[in-house]
C-alpha cells in the first residue's frame, strides 16, 4: 500500500491540471500564466521541503552519495539529450507523413519521453516499492505541467491547440480523478483501476486517429 502523502499529490496533481485547463481557454498560455505555473511549483517544492524532508547522514557502509549524485546526473542528461532526438524525429516524421504536429507530440513524443518513468515505476513495483512507483508518476506530471510549460511559455508564449483543450484535457482530468480516488479509497492502484485507466488510454488514442 502507498502513503498517505500519495493521494493528498495526486489531489494536487488535479487541482494543478484544472487551472493549466483554465489558462488554457483562451487558447494561449502567455508568459504571465507560466510564471503563475512557476510560482505554485516552487510552492509546492517549499511545502514538500517543510513537510518531509530530513538530512541525516547515511549509515556507514549503506551508500555512497557522491557516486549515486555522478550516476543521476550522468542518467538525468542522457534522458535530456534522448527526449532531444525523440522530438526532432517525431517532427520530421510528421511533416513526412503529413500528420499533425499535436498528434506526434500527443502519442509518439509523449510515449517515448515517458519511457524513463515507466521503467522506473516498474522497476519500483517489482522491488515493491510503491511510495516510489505512484510517486513517480504524480510528480512526474505535477512537473511537467507547471515547470516545463510554465518555462516554455516565459521563452515564448504557447498556443493552444482546439483538440488539447476540448479532448486531451479532460480525459486527463478523468485519467488523474480516476488514479487520485483509488489511492484515496484503497491506498493502492488495483487491477480494476488499472485497466480502467488502460481503457482510457486506448480511447484517448482512439480520439486522436
Amino acid at each position: 500500500d502507498v502513503d498517505e502523502v500519495a493521494w493528498r499529490n495526486s489531489t494536487f496533481m488535479v487541482f494543478v491540471t484544472s487551472y493549466a485547463w483554465l489558462l488554457m481557454r483562451d487558447g494561449t498560455i502567455s508568459r504571465i500564466d507560466g510564471a503563475s505555473l512557476i510560482i505554485i511549483y516552487l510552492g509546492f517544492l517549499y511545502y514538500l521541503y517543510k513537510k518531509h524532508m530530513t538530512f541525516e547522514e547515511p549509515p556507514k557502509g549503506q551508500g555512497n552519495p557522491k557516486k549515486e549524485a555522478m550516476i543521476m546526473a550522468i542518467s538525468g542528461l542522457a534522458v535530456v539529450l534522448g527526449a532531444r532526438l525523440v522530438v526532432n524525429s517525431a517532427v520530421s516524421l510528421a511533416r513526412a507523413f503529413g500528420v499533425p504536429e499535436v498528434v506526434i507530440a500527443l502519442t509518439l513524443v509523449s510515449i517515448g519521453t515517458s519511457l524513463p518513468e515507466l521503467a522506473n515505476a516498474l522497476t519500483a513495483t517489482l522491488k515493491k516499492i510503491p511510495n516510489i512507483s505512484v510517486g513517480n508518476v504524480i510528480g512526474a506530471n505535477i512537473l511537467d505541467i507547471l515547470m516545463v510549460i510554465g518555462v516554455a511559455s516565459i521563452i515564448r508564449p504557447i498556443k493552444v491547440d482546439t483538440s488539447i483543450f476540448h479532448v486531451t484535457m479532460p480525459i486527463t482530468l478523468v485519467v488523474m480523478l480516476v488514479l487520485t480516488f483509488s489511492l484515496r479509497s484503497n491506498n493502492r492502484v488495483g487491477r480494476k483501476t488499472s485497466l480502467a485507466l488502460l481503457a482510457l488510454y486506448l480511447y484517448f488514442l482512439y480520439t486522436q486517429f
